[in-house]
């Protein structure tokens, strides 16, 4: 019995503690200016169809990017819940076909525990139905803060829409993804390889690092410079005055728009002819001797690095 009069005693005196802290801020606090004479009765409640967002901010500007944070925020969120309840239907329907494993877009589903706001980057305060803001002094500090309060409109037809955008969002993630894929063993041209891990690090920047999308985009990034090591150049013809040399990778020759750099021991005054399939580099051989090694090695640049070939030449 006393160690309850004790808890109940505890849980009073916390109480009349966080009701006087309150009584103290509110009357360290002094609204100088606001919108409107009355508060909307909506400022601090819940309705149905519509999203109560406030913010705090020390000018109204800076009030109202937070406002649209919270509200693209809470839109997320909503949309994900909506999302995450569908893929648990979709996960007993599946179970009672004797299918265990979800689809790939469902399963993208599950893995996101928030919503980005890529989808909803649209959204703004021109929907909003009511505003409400207090410029308030704080007296103990001189200090000016704008509280901000905004009645957004949210139905249910809004949801559905936005689970529609992000469903295809989605989708046109995993079809650049998968395309990605594909190109990987049908490279053409030199240019190729680079275009696809700009594309892969675009893909990587729009998802969650525990998406596990995330990890994967990083192993097709890894094979992608893989093929840089596979790379070849391939001598077609060699002459006194020039060499004609072409890139293969594998059994592909690749079509490449990069110009070279030449360098020799001893050859000079390099010209390049780039051509649909070769490359043809012809230069000055006056300064190559029978009785020396000449050769001309011709370098492909790979961001900091370079493919290389050492070609000796037949004086």
């Amino acid at each position: 019995m006393n160690k309850l009069i004790t808890k109940y005693s505890k849980i009073c005196l916390l109480v009349a503690l966080v009701f006087s802290v309150t009584i103290c801020e509110a009357q360290n606090k002094k609204v100088v200016d606001k919108s409107s004479k009355r508060t909307p009765e909506w400022v601090g409640g819940v309705e149905k169809g519509y999203l109560i967002v406030s913010a705090e901010a020390p000018n109204i500007e800076e009030a109202k990017g937070k406002i649209l944070q919270n509200i693209k925020s809470q839109i997320a969120e909503t949309v994900a819940t909506r999302i995450n309840s569908q893929t648990t239907l979709n996960t007993v329907q599946e179970r009672t076909n004797n299918m265990f494993q979800l689809t790939e877009s469902f399963n993208n589903f599950v893995k996101s525990k928030a919503v980005g706001t890529n989808y909803i980057s649209e959204i703004s305060l021109s929907k909003a139905v009511d505003y409400y803001w207090e410029k308030i002094k704080v007296k103990s500090t001189g200090e000016i803060i704008y509280q901000y309060h905004v009645k957004y409109i949210f139905m249910e037809a809004d949801i559905k829409e936005l689970v529609w955008a992000f469903e295809k969002y989605q989708k046109d993630l995993n079809g650049r993804l998968n395309a990605c894929i594909e190109k990987l063993d049908n490279i053409t041209r030199f240019e190729d390889i680079e275009k696809s891990m700009d594309e892969l690090r675009a893909i990587q920047a729009e998802l969650d690092a525990d998406d596990t999308r995330f990890e994967k985009v990083d192993l097709i990034r890894n094979d992608y410079r893989k093929l840089y090591k596979q790379i070849t150049i391939e001598t077609v013809e060699k002459k006194k005055e020039y060499i004609v040399t072409q890139l293969r990778l594998q059994n592909n020759i690749l079509l490449c728009s990069q110009v070279p750099k030449a360098l020799s021991n001893c050859a000079t005054k390099f010209e390049y002819d780039l051509r649909e399939k070769s490359m043809k580099i012809t230069f000055d051989d006056f300064n190559c001797y029978d009785d020396d090694e000449n050769y001309v090695d011709v370098r492909y640049r790979v961001g900091s690095e370079y493919i290389s070939k050492k070609i000796y030449i037949d004086l």
